[in-house]
């Protein structure tokens, strides 16, 4: 999270003074969601005691990060890990703006088995890896996220991350695409209903992470997205 006190003008000229804006959206639990934006200045070297993971809006996010100078450019992504010293600035006149999810380590833990945290070296994502739900996430800081969207969200920007650091994502046995055609049937069946993630760790045997990561990978959307779809009117086929 950024604190006031980061805020610092670009260069010694008094005129050169900051006018950062910080809008905090709905918090969820363990992610918080933030934008910010300025036309000078920036924010002075400091910390983050969680994973920060947002998108570049406009303007050029220039920051140091572990000795090397880094940009991104609108529509770029931006992984930094917990506790790695970083500053960011507006890299041309035109200003900055960008939004930012800051999410516990321990909810990315959960959702890679217990793993060891990945780190990622290159902290710019390029446009086409950055993920639709983190974007989906970012669209609206207000919105509230169901029990199954904050899942989804803590899947993917896990995924995300092992995926930054080289990690190869586990290949699933056939009890697994089992279990998601389980939880297809079971939504096709009841569209109207919101099942919980315990329900359907219940019916696949899975934790919620992997119900939501296979889910993605098998039928190419998420649980929740998948119900909304089923509800839309003039649907009957099977």
């Amino acid at each position: 999270m950024i604190e006031p006190e980061m805020v610092f003008p670009a260069g010694t000229a008094s005129h050169r003074r900051t006018d950062a804006r910080l809008q905090f959206g709905v918090g969820l639990p363990g992610i918080e969601r933030m934008e910010a934006s300025f036309a000078r200045g920036g924010f002075a070297p400091h910390r983050h005691d969680r994973y920060a993971i947002g998108v570049t809006l406009s303007g050029v996010q220039s920051f140091q990060y572990r000795g090397a100078q880094h940009a991104g450019l609108p529509g770029e992504g931006h992984i930094l890990h917990p506790d790695e010293v970083h500053d960011g600035v507006a890299g041309t006149e035109a200003g900055l703006r960008y939004r930012i999810l800051y999410i516990d380590p321990a909810l990315i833990r959960q959702a890679i088995d217990g793993r060891d945290l990945p780190f990622v070296a290159e902290p710019v994502m390029p446009r086409a890896t950055v993920s639709p739900t983190l974007l989906a996430s970012l669209r609206d800081l207000n919105q509230p996220l169901t029990e199954l969207e904050r899942v989804d969200l803590i899947t993917s920007l896990a995924d995300t991350v092992q995926k930054g650091a080289g990690r190869a994502p586990r290949a699933p046995g056939q009890r697994v695409a089992d279990a998601v055609s389980a939880v297809r049937d079971l939504i096709m069946s009841e569209p109207a209903r919101q099942h919980s993630a315990a329900e359907l760790e219940t019916i696949t045997g899975l934790s919620r992470w992997e119900v939501a990561r296979q889910f993605r990978a098998a039928f190419g959307t998420s649980p929740t997205r998948f119900r909304s779809m089923r509800r839309q009117p003039g649907r009957t086929e099977a």
